[in-house]
């Protein structure tokens, strides 16, 4: 089953691409909940994205949105008929051959009866049965906006809704349409997240059993991986397997920005000690925050960082 998206070729697209972040007010429950007023009215692209994930939890039992940056997806919002959530932080490589990737290079709404393994791994961790999947591709006019995945509807139901879905991910691409040409007009205003200034970031370095606080640049941060600029010289105890209590801290503007004080508990998987083209040396550690809250302003701290900027090319 296939809903084509015209003859353009998207594949360098998926490598590319920006990436939503996570609405703020996921438990406001005074905000507007029907997802075509939403659309109609939405003025960021992470209000599309809320009201894709509320239209399709309530046709599926579970749901989660996938957000495409350049060769990987992220989970973003997860949801069923309850509501919608912030789930646990994952991501997976859109490389050839998974079923993510295979729904972006040829659009189409497909249906599986089970995970392959990648796809599997999202749903484990965030609380979704593997069986019975359904994957549902947004795009804005070409481009790879989300991907939504679905639990729990069978192949002959799946058909039996297929006009009704294809209707509304038109509606979709018309409303993200519409919030990039906003964001094009107000020239310097925040239409979304996207749109503004970056942050520096830094952290601050405990081995644990030591002394010791260090104060580090961040050069990238995920969902489950920071990387802190410096050399195996200057920070000899940041050694592969050492355990390091870790808080990323921001300033915009060069204003602190108390949101992003994020507390984790941290291992140095590897030490790059050769400067690579256009980067110097670093350190790879693997994070865990220390509980939900944490986690959530980790999630959207990624996602602040990764989305483009105005003038950028993704």
């Amino acid at each position: 089953m296939a809903w084509e998206h015209g003859t353009r070729s998207i594949s360098q697209e998926i490598e590319r691409t920006g990436l939503f972040q996570a609405p703020p007010e996921l438990r406001d429950r005074s905000t507007p909940t029907d997802p075509i007023e939403v659309l109609a009215t939405a003025r960021s692209a992470d209000e599309v994205l809320r009201a894709s994930v509320r239209y399709f939890a309530g046709l599926f039992d579970e749901v989660v949105a996938l957000g495409i940056h350049k060769g990987r997806a992220i989970a973003l919002l997860a949801g069923n008929h309850r509501g919608l959530r912030a789930p646990r932080p994952v991501e997976l490589a859109l490389g050839d051959g998974t079923l993510v990737r295979s729904v972006l290079d040829r659009p189409q709404v497909a249906y599986r009866r089970s995970a392959d393994a990648a796809l599997g791994t999202v749903c484990r961790a965030v609380g979704m049965p593997t069986n019975h999947l359904t994957l549902v591709p947004a795009f804005d006019y070409g481009r790879p906006a989300f991907v939504v995945v679905g639990q729990g509807l069978e192949e002959w139901d799946l058909k039996a809704r297929f006009g009704q879905i294809k209707q509304f991910l038109a509606k979709v691409s018309k409303s993200l349409r519409i919030v990039a040409l906003r964001g094009e007009i107000v020239v310097g205003e925040k239409v979304d997240g996207r749109l503004g200034p970056r942050l520096e970031l830094y952290a601050q370095a405990q081995v644990r059993g030591r002394s010791d606080v260090r104060i580090m640049a961040v050069r990238t941060v995920s969902t489950g991986t920071v990387v802190l600029e410096g050399t195996a010289d200057q920070y000899p105890e940041l050694r592969p397997g050492a355990d390091v209590e870790l808080v990323i801290f921001g300033f915009e503007d060069g204003h602190d920005e108390p949101h992003f004080n994020i507390e984790c508990r941290a291992r140095v998987l590897r030490v790059e000690r050769r400067a690579q083209p256009g980067r110097g040396q670093g350190f790879f550690l693997a994070v865990t925050p220390m509980n939900q809250g944490h986690r959530e302003r980790l999630t959207d701290l990624v996602l602040r960082e990764l989305a483009p900027r105005r003038g950028s090319s993704a």
